[in-house]
């Protein structure tokens, strides 16, 4: 494209001024893009560190937010192990507290039993002696009057139609009929 300059000049028949006129704006021109750029990546630089920095205060104000929901969480989980873990313990406590009591007690043989061996309305619900089947019944859900059943931990594993090497189930490994109801083998 030609600058108004250089079409006059041109038109002059003045072909050198027109010449030097080209030369100069292609410096000048140089210079201004060279300018331009310049000031193009020092606001795109701009704008990129401004995002970046909004990135990293954000992923800050992240992590700290979920930094305080795992600490939350884990002095939540600590509180209720901690809770099972004294319960569990008082109720252990209690019942061997209460087993011992009553392997001291004298038996009584009399057709009326005395007041210490008659069972209280709710004794299988609450007793202290029974605390070890009261915590098992809670940990497989029975409630009072349920019948729950619960299958052994061999039989949890399915593995399909294949058998581990090496693995026999002991129902059929064990033949009680074989071995006289097998009494020799526990004493």
């Amino acid at each position: 494209w030609s600058t108004r300059a250089e079409v006059k000049l041109s038109n002059l028949k003045q072909y050198d001024d027109a010449k030097n006129v080209r030369r100069m704006l292609k410096t000048i021109d140089a210079r201004e893009e060279a300018a331009w750029d310049k000031l193009f990546e020092t606001r795109m630089q701009a704008k990129i560190d401004k995002l970046a920095q909004f990135q990293k205060e954000s992923k800050a104000r992240h992590e700290e937010k979920m930094s305080a929901i795992k600490w939350k969480e884990l002095r939540k989980r600590e509180k209720e192990q901690y809770i099972s873990d004294t319960s569990v313990a008082n109720k252990k406590r209690d019942m061997t507290h209460f087993m011992m009591l009553d392997a001291k007690m004298k038996p009584e043989l009399t057709v009326h039993p005395s007041a210490l061996l008659k069972k209280r309305a709710n004794y299988n619900r609450n007793a202290s002696k029974l605390r070890g089947e009261q915590l098992l019944d809670k940990v497989k859900g029975k409630k009072e009057g349920d019948a729950v059943f619960i299958e052994s931990l061999c039989n949890i594993h399915k593995f399909g139609d294949k058998t581990l090497s090496g693995t026999t189930r002991y129902e059929d490994k064990l033949k009680w009929s074989e071995y006289k109801s097998g009494q020799e083998y526990f004493d």
